[in-house]
């Protein structure tokens, strides 16, 4: 069964992967590649979002409303 500290893991892992995209991103400005890959980690950074919030609403439908899950401090 899943529990609040599944929920938890999700969080922390979907947090890590967006600053990774945003370190990506910034990197990739700083060599100056193309508008069309930078667009392509900010499409990348869209959809994340989506599933961010997607999933937040899933967690608060089973009960559980800690609000620092997907969008708080990146401490566990």
């Amino acid at each position: 069964m899943v529990n609040e500290n599944d929920w938890k893991e999700i969080g922390v892992l979907s947090k890590k992967i967006r600053n990774d995209l945003i370190e990506l991103k910034n990197k990739s400005q700083e060599m100056k590649m193309r508008k069309k890959e930078v667009h392509s980690i900010m499409r990348a950074l869209g959809y994340l979002d989506k599933y961010r919030s997607d999933a937040e609403n899933l967690m608060f439908s089973k009960g559980i409303r800690d609000l620092k899950i997907f969008y708080g401090s990146d401490s566990k």
